[in-house]
């Protein structure tokens, strides 16, 4: 996630933000998988965010305007959000 927050769209541009989304998708898979069963509303949610997060990246990609990019920054501050709740999860049942 820190990745994404440290993305400058204005100076990196998309490619760094397809870069750093690559890479909390694998996070998210990891999560995914380490905790199927147990933390099932807490995985549907990070999928959903990463699902969302990746249509506003690809409306961003095909169409760049000021509107698309805004809804890439509030998925990503939604799937913040959510991982740090999960996060907070975790670490309070291990």
């Amino acid at each position: 996630m820190d990745g994404l927050k440290n993305v400058q769209l204005s100076t990196d541009g998309l490619p760094a933000l397809q870069d750093a989304l690559a890479s909390v998708q694998t996070d998210t898979q990891r999560v995914v998988d380490a905790g199927k069963t147990q933390f099932q509303v807490q995985v549907t949610r990070l999928q959903a965010d990463a699902k969302a997060l990746q249509v506003a990246f690809d409306a961003a990609k095909a169409a760049p305007s000021a509107a698309t990019l805004a809804a890439v920054r509030a998925a990503l501050g939604t799937a913040g959000d959510d991982m740090r709740s999960v996060a907070d999860d975790l670490g309070s049942r291990c």
